[in-house]
């Protein structure tokens, strides 16, 4: 086992890799309590029509400048994570920490741990794991993994959470918000 840099980014890029071959499942949540993934998951603009009070950001993004960032990283951001960031921008939700930094994360990941190209790195966490936006898919499925146990990622007992949906993150977030 190397324990060399970027060892547990590749781990976690070869598990990622195992997951786009056998399907998103849904792991164990961190709350027993939450309904994450249901069929009848509130859509990003219904969370926030009741929670406008999170989403309401300081900074939006434009359309050029989105542009630019799916330039830059070769990808198609789903359309939540579009109008998101449009109409929304950089809220208490955090459901996207700061895209020059995802940029700058998804390189740094896609350079050390070979990354595959069609995630985004939406928030690094450090010690708490990485949040990775599969966008490969409009619905926009999130990864939250545990660096610490990235190679049980693939069998669902590890310490991650797997979204099926942006919209399933950022749900998250305000529950998490919640508990605060």
């Amino acid at each position: 086992m190397s324990d060399g840099p970027g060892a547990g980014a590749r781990m976690l890029s070869r598990c990622l890799e195992s997951l786009s071959v056998r399907g998103l499942h849904s792991a164990r949540t961190r709350h027993s309590k939450r309904t994450l993934n249901s069929i009848n998951m509130p859509s990003i603009r219904d969370l926030a029509d009741q929670h406008p009070e999170l989403f309401r950001g300081d900074r939006k993004e434009t359309v050029d400048r989105l542009r630019a960032v799916e330039k830059a990283l070769d990808v198609r951001l789903p359309p939540d994570v579009r109008w998101l960031l449009l109409e929304c921008g950089y809220g208490a939700v955090h459901a996207v920490s700061n895209i020059q930094q995802s940029i700058d994360d998804t390189f740094r990941f896609r350079a050390s741990a070979g990354l595959d190209p069609r995630y985004v790195v939406l928030d690094d966490k450090g010690d708490a794991g990485v949040v990775l936006l599969d966008t490969s898919d409009e619905s926009g499925p999130v990864v939250w993994a545990d660096w610490r146990s990235a190679g049980l990622l693939h069998t669902g007992t590890s310490d991650s959470e797997l979204f099926k949906s942006f919209s399933a993150w950022v749900e998250d977030r305000i529950l998490d918000l919640g508990d605060e």
